[in-house]
């Protein structure tokens, strides 16, 4: 991961801990615009390359 960003319902998660029916259950990492470059491949990956920029939105951490 090369890059995060917060956007206008990470800051609503944060100020108020839900957001319509979801909500937050601590310990939670928020933010989900992130960028980053592919440095090593797992097992079955056929459709990503090395090196290659990437971006996945939407993803979720419940740690």
């Amino acid at each position: 991961m090369q890059h995060m960003g917060i956007c206008g319902s990470d800051v609503h998660f944060w100020q108020n801990g839900y957001i319509g029916d979801f909500v937050v259950r601590a310990p939670m990492v928020l933010g989900h615009e992130a960028a980053g470059t592919v440095s090593k491949l797992g097992e079955g990956m056929e459709h990503v390359f090395s090196d290659s920029l990437v971006i996945k939105l939407n993803i979720t951490l419940f740690n």
